[in-house]
């Protein structure tokens, strides 16, 4: 379990990380929609629409829920195999 908690947790920050940023971009590009700036003919500095980035800003932020998800699981089951190995050695003791 050693391993695993801080790989879990490490993950947890990367994809809560993400999901910030991808917060901001959709943030970002509903803001320029909003004033009338998102026309197909405009370009961002990342070489996107604003559209673009809107749709890659909800597709970031669905992969970093995803990845947050994953890795609250993987703490999960490590709690759940350190229960096992905690009962198996209680039945040993017995």
């Amino acid at each position: 379990m050693t391993s695993i908690l801080p790989a879990a947790l490490s993950g947890l920050q990367k994809a809560a990380s993400q999901a910030d940023l991808a917060a901001r971009r959709i943030v970002e590009a509903g803001t320029g929609a909003a004033s009338g700036l998102a026309t197909l003919s405009i370009i961002d500095a990342t070489g996107t629409t604003p559209e673009g980035g809107l749709l890659q800003g909800v597709m970031d932020f669905r992969a970093a829920a995803t990845a947050f998800k994953a890795n609250a699981r993987m703490i999960g089951a490590a709690g759940d195999m350190e229960k096992s190995l905690l009962d198996a050695l209680r039945r040993d003791q017995a």
